[in-house]
Order: C-alpha cells, then structure tokens, then sequence
C-alpha cells in the first residue's frame, strides 16, 4: 500500500518534471498517479488489488464499501468529471499503446485532474 502511494507521488512529481519536454509521458504518468494512489486506497480500505486500469471503475469499487458521506464525494466527482475521467484513461492507453501525441496544453488537464483524485482520496481515506 504505502510503496503504491510512494509510486503515485513520484509519478506525479515526474509528469509535472517532463511536462514542457515530453507532454506524452506527462499524461502517461498522470494516469499511473491517479491510478496507483486508487489502488493503494483499494489495498488499504478492502485488501483489493485490482487489475483494472480503467480509473473510473477503480474510483467506482472504492466508493462501493464506503460510509454515505464518503461514498456520495467519489460518485459525485466521478458524474462530474466523467469525460476527464476517460480522457485520463485514453492518455494510459494512447501513452502504451497508442500513435497520439499530446501537446503539453493538453497534459496539464490530466496532471491536474490526478492532483485532484489524489486529494478526494486522502480526504476520504481520513475520513474513514
């Protein structure tokens, strides 16, 4: 769990370090930070180590088990963010996978969009 949670961060620490030189890895690792931190919270709260990528699905299996409150935040920002949500998924796929480059006015939505998840689930992991 804690070695999950010390991979996000320095995935975060790199996408925002390589953002102006290599916008394509800075949305991969953005994804890989948003992703490992859910997993971490997944291991930590239910002892689930799943072996989806997609970020929604992960944020939607973390909000199943939690109290009401808690629970409505994660589904809330999931209904809200929708669309960035799977563009945060796309940026895992076309970073592996994929031909599409991204600019780096494009890489910053997903570095940012995986502070955020970042910080809902500190807040809701503390909250628990």
């Amino acid at each position: 769990m804690e070695l999950l949670r010390k991979r996000a961060l320095a995935f975060l620490h790199e996408a925002k370090r390589v953002l102006s030189e290599e916008p394509d890895l800075a949305a991969f690792f953005a994804e890989q930070a948003a992703q490992l931190f859910v997993k971490s919270a997944l291991i930590q709260l239910y002892g689930i180590d799943s072996r989806t990528h997609e970020i929604r699905r992960l944020l939607g299996s973390l909000a199943k088990g939690l109290p009401e409150g808690e629970k409505s935040k994660i589904l809330k920002f999931i209904s809200e963010r929708r669309y960035e949500l799977y563009a945060l998924e796309e940026a895992y796929k076309e970073g592996r996978y994929g031909p599409r480059a991204f600019e780096a006015e494009e890489a910053e939505e997903p570095i940012k969009l995986a502070e955020e998840i970042i910080n809902l689930i500190q807040e809701v992991v503390q909250n628990v």
